[in-house]
């Protein structure tokens, strides 16, 4: 996947924000915005950072991984559409394949022969949709047959409280090992100067 941070607001809009609450805009200069911001975070007042805003472009992600990320409410995608550009791509579609687990003990030949089956079952579906294309069968109807395998090319936007929760679900181990790859992605992405807000999720 390649992640490519578009835009970010400073981290001022937040400190001004916040010393709003109190009536003291007139003494910002007397504020550091780290040092600000990070005691309003470890007290959970949260509400101040939502000032802070992100836009990235993502390629190359599953439709498994976009699937996850819609389910965050707070957030604006513009996904590459297969409705209406599938067939400008249609030759040249990525896929996203997981390896079958390895290092556990007593795997089964047959759970691996299986899976292997299953790459390729999907690998020859594929090629099959990307056969369609190019035939004319409309895009409405190969829709229906794309994995979420698939990969796609998006602009995430996204202020930094709702970051802050999906770094929290998403990096957890539970998590869908693509979607933790996603996350270090975005965060090797940010400014410097606002990776702070984060570094508890990435130690």
């Amino acid at each position: 996947m390649i992640v490519k941070l578009l835009n970010s607001t400073d981290l001022k809009v937040a400190l001004e924000a916040g010393l709003v609450c109190t009536d003291n805009c007139a003494n910002i200069d007397k504020y550091d915005a780290r040092n600000f911001l990070s005691k309003l975070i470890k007290a959970g007042h949260e509400s101040v950072i939502e000032h802070i805003s992100y836009s990235f472009k993502i390629e190359n992600v599953s439709r498994a991984v976009l699937q996850e990320l819609a389910r965050h409410r707070h957030i604006s995608l513009s996904v590459k559409s297969t409705r209406w550009a599938l067939k400008k791509f249609a030759n040249d579609i990525p896929y996203y394949y997981p390896n079958y687990p390895s290092g556990e003990e007593n795997i089964p030949f047959e759970n691996v022969k299986s899976f292997l089956k299953l790459k390729e079952l999907s690998k020859e579906l594929s090629d099959t949709i990307a056969k369609c294309s190019v035939e004319g069968i409309p895009n409405d109807i190969l829709k229906y047959f794309i994995q979420e395998s698939m990969c796609t090319d998006l602009v995430l936007s996204l202020n930094a409280r709702e970051l802050r929760h999906i770094c929290h679900v998403r990096k957890s181990e539970r998590a869908l090992k693509e979607f933790q790859q996603l996350c270090d992605a975005i965060y090797e992405q940010l400014p410097e100067e606002h990776k702070f807000i984060y570094s508890e999720y990435f130690i």
